[in-house]
């Protein structure tokens, strides 16, 4: 079976994290996959030594190997750039012998696309959209045009893309 790192920018201590990454992990390895699992977790989760315990235990009993790194702390834009050289280098290490890694979200995989292994990005719908959609960036801003050209580059990288919505599939075929 084949070896896999999964990089979750959200965490896996709450939220879907802990709703649907830990599962799809369980249930992967049960097959026989080999994986290991660098998650970006809050520092108020971390601080759960009771939560942290339970799923690194569950992780453990599954054959996961889990490394977890807290969130850079100042604005957005620091915290993303602080991620992105702190992933890269625990990713080089983790991705040594990994055949495949799963990008779950945009900075994932942009990791992903630096650690020279094929990558599936795990985009699930079109995130620089939806930051424009919800008021936090003005469409043709900066933020939005670097995003959307680093979306098209990841995309074109990609050996595989998971989307959940009908509508971005069809927007991404008119690209």
């Amino acid at each position: 079976m084949s070896r896999v790192l999964w990089i979750v920018q959200d965490g896996v201590l709450a939220g879907p994290g802990a709703s649907q990454t830990i599962p799809y992990l369980v249930g992967l390895s049960a097959k026989g996959h080999e994986l290991r699992l660098l998650s970006f977790e809050q520092r108020r989760f971390l601080e759960d030594v009771e939560r942290v315990e339970a799923v690194r235990a569950r992780l453990e009993a599954a054959g996961v190997a889990w490394t977890s790194r807290t969130f850079g702390s100042g604005p957005a834009l620091t915290r993303t750039l602080l991620q992105l050289v702190r992933a890269l280098r625990i990713g080089r290490k983790l991705a040594r012998d990994a055949d495949f890694i799963h990008a779950r979200s945009y900075v994932p995989a942009l990791i992903a696309e630096r650690l020279g292994r094929p990558f599936l990005f795990d985009m699930r719908g079109l995130w620089p959209q939806e930051k424009v959609d919800a008021g936090l960036w003005r469409e043709g801003g900066p933020m939005h045009r670097t995003w959307k050209r680093l979306e098209r580059r990841l995309l074109d990288r990609a050996a595989g893309v998971v989307l959940l919505a009908a509508g971005a599939k069809e927007h991404l075929r008119s690209l």
